[in-house]
């Protein structure tokens, strides 16, 4: 094909009448490139074009074969490349992100049930808000921002302030967990290792969801991507069993950038919820050299001096630095204590993770000497390995 027959192309552009030969270059090509695209493991363009100068049809003839494809509507990039899904579309549409709202479901013992999060412009966290239904603690609430978390433990009616750099960390959790922008990052390296099982499945239609499914170590987590806005709507894990994966759970993305209330990041208990700010003064004891098992011990034995004393403000500061005025309304509070009778060796209190210890005291009720048992548990200072306190007097 030489020039001539290119321009006689072009000219016959407006009317629609393409010489023969070149439907069958253009034919020949398309079979060309999906040849191609068989070979190549992620098609790009480049590779595409390198294939074309390599056949044996002349640039000319290509860049005719070109012309007429878009005339004709027959692009070849059309399904391979244009409309085709990739994991970096997400991750770019993950840039823009500064709030998600999202819900895991169902609802496990010691995990998020609903999270709240805020981003500033560079893609750091700055206010996050999540509640748990069902703890060792009970249900809580937990709100973080500028190095702090407010945790409300709502069966207890308190609200501790700790100082919290990651707050994440103190809950055995990652970013990876539940942000878009950080598992969009992990599926793309992913997708990269030759070793690792992740397919994707384009969507036929707006209305479906694209499906990404990863494979490995006996797990399978299955994510879905809105197929417009290309980010992130949910992801199922499932776990091999028997031979069959089953269902563990699901992660669904509520809102993405929606406006919200700022009282979201703002805990509003009832006002008879006490509220202990332990960012204010050292809370409980230091363990120092003494044993666990030595240091609920000593820690018992100051509790129960600092009752017969009268000494509120060190029980407070004992039990996770909670006011003198609300120790006075506890029952161990309004009770008048004589004497330590008896403390016992501590054992695990597997509810609350702590080291319970049975001891006797003397007290006087209605005039009379009485002995009760009471047992005080001890746990390490949340975010302070070095220093215990008492979570509970049961």
């Amino acid at each position: 094909m030489n020039n001539e027959n290119i321009k006689e192309i072009l000219k016959n552009i407006g009317t629609g009448e393409i010489p023969a030969d070149v439907h069958k270059i253009a034919q020949e090509t398309s079979n060309n490139f999906s040849s191609s695209l068989k070979q190549a493991k992620q098609p790009k363009q480049h590779i595409l074009l390198e294939q074309i100068m390599k056949s044996r049809i002349t640039k000319l003839a290509a860049a005719a074969v070109i012309i007429v494809a878009v005339v004709l509507s027959i692009s070849v990039f059309d399904k391979s490349i244009g409309t085709a899904y990739a994991i970096e579309q997400t991750i770019e549409a993950n840039r823009g992100l500064w709030f998600i709202h999202l819900k895991c479901e169902p609802s496990t013992h010691g995990h998020v049930d609903e999270i709240w999060a805020q981003f500033d412009d560079n893609r750091q966290l700055t206010n996050l808000r999540m509640n748990f239904l069902d703890t060792v603690d009970g249900p809580k609430d937990v709100v973080w921002k500028e190095g702090k978390a407010e945790v409300w433990f709502k069966a207890n009616k308190g609200i501790a302030v700790l100082k919290e750099k990651n707050i994440l960390a103190q809950l055995k959790m990652s970013y990876k967990s539940f942000d878009p922008k950080l598992i969009g990052e992990q599926l793309y390296y992913v997708q990269a290792d030759e070793k690792k099982q992740i397919e994707i499945q384009e969507s036929r239609s707006k209305d479906e969801s694209i499906t990404i499914t990863w494979t490995r170590n006996g797990f399978r987590t299955v994510y879905k991507v809105d197929p417009e806005t290309k980010l992130l709507q949910q992801f199922e894990k499932y776990e091999l069993k028997d031979g069959e994966y089953k269902f563990l759970g699901r992660t669904r993305y509520l809102d993405y950038n929606q406006p919200f209330d700022p009282e979201i990041f703002v805990l509003n208990p009832p006002a008879e919820v006490m509220r202990a700010d332990q960012t204010t003064q050292e809370v409980g004891m230091a363990k120092g050299d003494l044993s666990e098992e030595e240091i609920a011990v000593e820690m018992t034995r100051q509790f129960l001096e600092a009752l017969i004393d009268q000494d509120y403000t060190k029980v407070g500061k004992l039990i996770a630095n909670i006011p003198a005025e609300w120790v006075k309304q506890q029952p161990f509070g309004k009770t008048k204590y004589i004497r330590i009778v008896s403390i016992g060796k501590p054992v695990p209190y597997t509810k609350t993770g702590s080291l319970r210890v049975p001891c006797k005291v003397e007290i006087e009720k209605d005039g009379k000497i009485t002995v009760q048992s009471i047992a005080p548990c001890i746990r390490q200072v949340y975010g302070q390995p070095e220093r215990r306190q008492i979570i509970d007097v049961l």
